[in-house]
């Protein structure tokens, strides 16, 4: 096939047209050297040294997690320090559609460059033409359609990402990766005529999918990326039919990170043999970040509690230690000093509140020096209910809410913003079948769209008539909070 294409990366003649170019069969076969490996995801040279020196088939280098601000490749002064310190590959991230980024990535003399999600987003529309360029790409995917039109654009290597956040949640790569195995199963077994509409089905180039389906597998080299922390999740990779596993930089937190990163390698490269990985989990201390998806999903409703232990004679007690009340945004700095990257990356996650409210201590007080952080705490809001309770009780006229006093005529499937300086509560009432109990919910967002604040209440109903009652005071309540006629 012709080099601007997907070529079987098992094709041994390879041809360069353009000296100032490789070839997608030579960018291909240098991609296919990493094969039964594992990348290691480093911050700096101690951390390259340690990788190297527990047998990484390659380096990764992305720049030092900094909440508040956008992610960007990393400083070319540190992949020239890193290169310097280690012998192996090196890989740096880009971010997806900025090849400038990759432009001078290429010109420092990275061997691959990482078109990464996980960084902010520079081109929302366009990925990197990677034909442009002498070194492989890699490209992330979470279905076989996505791959197909990565490989289009010129990427030599294919990741099945899952969870990037460093949690050690392996779940969602396990998802992507048996969603690519899956599709390329049921794409093997379709008849040739059947293969079109395949390609259709899930918007992939013809050709690509054709030698996918002549192979019986990627036509690149296909790695796993996302929750992978032990050598059991590594070796369940390589079973699940990937070439090797990406693991990021939170296999530097343990105790001992050359252990634990030599087992992985070991355990990629016997992922086989139950003896040897059994030999390889053993006396790896789990104290890897816990966070679950879950929690991480559930950030802006209801909180989560954090797993960093309560440092000695901290000076941060509240959450108001860590707030800034003059722009009301919180204190990174202090936050930093008592919370893992990782969990400070979860809070900031968390809408910050317009409404100053009364808040719990951080810490709780007991053995394991757990505590919790709360979003929404919706008792001061409730607390200045009584007196719209009173007025809507008193009101003989039940009128739709809305936050300009005017009628609403529009469809309630579809959100519309209110005016500009407006404010707009949704709300609703949820009853339990053959019961009392209810929930009312209100949301109240800017004339941006920006959500500003919340409440939720259990409610004891007895009509639907009185669990629409429940739910426009639950809109007065949220309104009156923010001293807004209605």
């Amino acid at each position: 096939m012709a080099d601007d294409g997907a070529v079987t990366i098992y094709n041994g003649s390879i041809t360069t047209a353009d000296p100032k170019k490789n070839s997608f069969s030579i960018k291909v076969g240098l991609a296919q050297m990493l094969r039964n490996g594992v990348i290691i995801e480093v911050t700096n040279p101690e951390q390259a040294k340690i990788a190297e020196s527990a047998g990484s088939s390659c380096i990764v280098i992305s720049d030092p997690f900094q909440p508040g601000r956008i992610s960007r490749m990393p400083d070319p002064s540190l992949i020239k320090e890193i290169k310097n310190t280690v012998s192996i590959p090196i890989m740096a991230k880009s971010r997806v559609g900025h090849f400038v980024e990759s432009q001078i990535l290429e010109s420092v003399g990275v061997e691959y460059v990482d078109e990464s999600e996980v960084l902010s987003i520079a081109d929302e529309d366009n990925y990197i033409n990677k034909h442009n360029f002498r070194v492989p790409f890699v490209c992330g995917c979470k279905d076989l359609g996505e791959a197909m039109r990565r490989i289009r654009e010129g990427a030599a290597m294919i990741r099945s990402q899952g969870d990037l956040t460093g949690s050690g949640n392996i779940v969602e790569t396990i998802r992507s990766v048996r969603k690519v195995m899956g599709d390329i199963r049921i794409l093997t077994n379709l008849d040739e005529d059947e293969v079109f509409a395949f390609s259709k089905k899930i918007s992939a180039p013809y050709d690509i999918v054709a030698q996918t389906k002549q192979m019986g597998r990627l036509p690149v080299v296909h790695f796993a990326a996302g929750g992978i922390v032990t050598p059991a999740d590594a070796a369940l990779m390589m079973q699940l039919g990937c070439d090797g596993v990406f693991v990021g930089s939170e296999i530097f937190r343990c105790s001992n990170p050359y252990k634990r990163v030599r087992a992985i390698v070991e355990a990629v490269r016997n992922y086989n043999d139950p003896h040897v990985l059994a030999e390889m989990s053993c006396g790896l201390e789990e104290d890897m970040a816990g966070l679950n998806l879950n929690r991480v999903e559930q950030l802006g409703t209801s909180g989560f509690k954090l797993h960093s232990l309560k440092p000695p004679n901290s000076d941060i007690q509240t959450v108001e230690d860590v707030i800034d009340s003059r722009n009301g945004q919180w204190i990174v700095n202090n936050m930093a000093l008592v919370i893992s990257p990782v969990e400070l990356e979860a809070i900031l996650l968390i809408p910050f509140p317009v409404i100053k409210r009364g808040d719990k201590l951080v810490w709780h007080y007991n053995s394991n020096g757990v505590f919790s952080v709360k979003s929404v705490n919706p008792s001061d809001t409730m607390a200045k209910a009584n007196f719209a309770r009173m007025e809507f009780q008193n009101s003989l006229v039940i009128s739709p809410v809305h936050i300009d006093n005017q009628p609403t005529t529009e469809d309630s499937s579809v959100w519309k913003a209110p005016a500009c300086l407006k404010f707009k509560a949704n709300c609703d009432v949820a009853i339990r079948p053959n019961s009392s109990e209810g929930m009312v919910a209100v949301v109240l967002r800017d004339w941006k769209g920006n959500m500003v604040d919340g409440l939720s209440k259990s409610v004891h109903i007895s009509s639907s008539l009185q669990g629409e009652l429940f739910r426009n005071q639950g809109s007065l309540c949220s309104g009156f909070s923010f001293g807004s006629s209605r």
